[in-house]
């Protein structure tokens, strides 16, 4: 999940600079049926003032075929869940930066209201 001084208002997703999807509030996405090569995965947080912060991630899906110990999934299968997990640590890191930018404004309006007041 992410937040920000504002509040968050939606996820947009894409994958290989496609089309934008609108996720809403959710902080997961499955990409299906992706082929093997290298693939890039973007997420754009939008504020409810319009604001956004965009980040992304590249990775690339081989296939290896049977894989013993992992219940018979192939490369691809662990290639997808992959990126899953990096696109929830995206989402992670927007979440931090926008709760960093968020102290720091709050730091500097209280500094703004400290000087007004000392007028």
């Amino acid at each position: 999940s992410g937040s920000d001084n504002i509040g968050i208002d939606h996820y947009e997703i894409r994958i290989d600079n496609g089309d934008w999807i609108n996720v809403g509030s959710d902080t997961s996405y499955n990409f299906t049926e992706l082929k093997e090569g290298k693939h890039t995965v973007e997420v754009k947080a939008i504020d409810l003032a319009g604001n956004t912060n965009t980040v992304s991630v590249s990775f690339n899906i081989q296939h290896a075929g049977f894989t013993p110990g992992f219940g018979g999934f192939t490369g691809t299968t662990l290639g997808i869940l992959g990126a899953l997990i990096i696109i929830i640590i995206i989402i992670a890191v927007i979440a931090y930066l926008s709760k960093k930018k968020k102290g720091k404004e709050t730091s500097e309006e209280e500094t703004t209201e400290e000087e007004t007041e000392e007028e």
